[in-house]
């Protein structure tokens, strides 16, 4: 009796606008419930898919910036090397000229310095 009763009386606590719902409408809203369930995971698995292609994407992106800089770096240091190898070769040709400007005055002049 009192399963019965509750589920008389069932309808005093739903809203007013809820009272006088045909059987078909709480189908139909049911059916949209479960609908829109369905296009929220749809939804949400796309975005997932979305979010880790974006993540994959910008590993990919990073790992290219660090190739990248890697070989700015061996770049750098071989142009400081080659800076370098040029100071010493300039270095090299001052003593030669140096060197060939002594032996000129040497055999033309006869002048030691």
């Amino acid at each position: 009796m009192f399963i019965n009763m509750s589920l008389i009386n069932i309808g005093e606590f739903l809203p007013i606008e809820f009272r006088g719902m045909s059987f078909l409408t709480v189908i139909f809203i049911i059916i949209l419930i479960i609908g829109g369930r369905s296009v929220y995971l749809l939804l949400k698995q796309e975005v997932d898919r979305i979010n880790e292609q974006m993540k994959k994407n910008i590993k990919d992106f990073n790992e290219q910036i660090d190739d990248t800089n890697k070989k700015v770096d061996l770049l750098s240091k071989k142009v400081d090397e080659t800076n370098s190898d040029l100071t010493i070769i300039k270095v090299h040709v001052a003593k030669t000229h140096e060197a060939v400007e002594w032996i000129k005055r040497y055999l033309y002049k006869g002048n030691k310095d």
